[in-house]
């Protein structure tokens, strides 16, 4: 498979690639079930996927968990070792809506489950919030770190009229932004945004890229906040793709 031929080289480009994105039939977990699995994390008893055989896909969503990549795990477990963790439930002062999440608190929580599977050689698969919590660990964890993928999501201080929801302290997030511009600077990295998504209109792949000038770029055509869930399947393929050029290669 050309790998350019999933991966558009820039995001505007006149030569990048638009992907169309079929929306699928949801795959249930009646259907293809994962196994339940469970471990105690600060205290706490968290939910978390753990699937299939290979490199390590380590998929981080402070918001819907390993829900919101089912479809694609579905698609990858097969080639990879495919490990979601359900980190909001460790920071149950967010269970009122409307409340401000912890996003450092979430991702200690991460570092400790990261530590206690003894994950390592990894990807970070990275969604929405998921994105400064699965960085947060890299200060500390950057040695288990092989390369990103960042889905929807962003690494540095957010505009002060952004929604106190998600916010997460200033000082935090310049730490994950000094990560990715040195410790993370040299990681493989994947970009997979929807092409009416609010952040490719905010232009965040454009600022990622001046971080990753090499990173690739899946656009999803006609996809918003959710490319995964709209095109499993060619998120899937494009993961494999990438892997195949640009992580395992190297």
């Amino acid at each position: 498979m050309r790998t350019e031929a999933l991966v558009a080289p820039s995001m505007g480009s006149s030569t990048g690639a638009r992907l169309p994105g079929v929306v699928p039939e949801r795959i249930s977990p009646e259907v293809v079930p994962f196994t339940d699995r469970r471990i105690e994390i600060d205290g706490h008893q968290i939910h978390y996927v753990d699937e299939g055989l290979g490199p390590l896909l380590l998929f981080v969503d402070a918001g819907t968990g390993s829900s919101s990549w089912s479809d694609v795990i579905v698609r990858l477990r097969g080639r990879f070792r495919c490990v979601a963790l359900d980190v909001l439930e460790a920071d149950p002062s967010q269970a009122t809506e409307g409340e401000r999440l912890d996003l450092g608190a979430i991702s200690r929580t991460l570092e400790s489950f990261v530590r206690a599977l003894d994950l390592r050689d990894l990807t970070l698969v990275l969604y929405d919030l998921g994105g400064p919590v699965g960085l947060g660990i890299a200060p500390r964890l950057h040695d288990r770190i092989r390369a990103l993928i960042v889905a929807e999501s962003f690494g540095w201080p957010l505009a002060q009229d952004t929604p106190q929801l998600v916010q997460m302290r200033e000082y935090d997030l310049r730490v994950v932004d000094g990560t990715l511009r040195t410790v993370l600077k040299d990681r493989p990295l994947l970009l997979v945004f929807g092409e009416h998504s609010p952040a490719v209109e905010a232009g965040v792949p454009e600022r990622w890229r001046e971080r990753f000038p090499d990173a690739g770029l899946l656009l999803v055509e006609g996809a918003r906040h959710l490319p995964m869930a709209d095109a499993p399947d060619l998120v899937a393929r494009a993961i494999k793709g990438w892997w195949r050029e640009e992580v395992s290669a190297a």
